[in-house]
């Protein structure tokens, strides 16, 4: 009460009340809220793991970071109007700048490296927040 949130915002509120709920009926500790829904309901119908990928142009050399996620942030900003276009700018291959150098652990080289981003395993029920404003 008293709090403005959107759709969003509440969806992760409500999947979260039901996870710990959920949690909490099967006498699960929540002393480790980082592995606590990974063998939940919730978790296996909501959750994915995004890789992103960094891939040097020197020696080939990829390096791969998994992250748990419950939904798909996809900017709306930048001429984007579509949740089509929206997914393949998600997807798309983006070289890093000057600014952004990359070291890679193989080579050791600070290169202009190319960064992707996937959806590993995906979920059961796909949630996709549309990220409409740029602040």
């Amino acid at each position: 009460p008293g709090r403005q949130e959107d759709s969003h915002e509440f969806l992760r509120c409500l999947l979260d009340a039901v996870l710990l709920h959920e949690l909490r009926t099967a006498g699960v500790e929540e002393t480790a809220p980082q592995r606590r829904g990974e063998t939940s309901l919730m978790q296996s119908l909501f959750g994915m793991h995004h890789r992103s990928q960094l891939r040097c142009p020197d020696c080939g050399y990829c390096s791969n970071t998994y992250d748990a996620a419950m939904d798909l942030s996809l900017d709306l900003t930048g001429g984007i109007s579509s949740v089509d276009a929206a997914l393949h700018r998600y997807a798309a291959t983006e070289k890093l700048d000057d600014d952004n150098r990359w070291k890679c652990s193989k080579c050791k080289r600070a290169v202009l490296a190319r960064k992707s981003m996937r959806i590993r395993y995906p979920p059961q029920c796909l949630v996709i927040h549309l990220k409409r404003f740029a602040f």
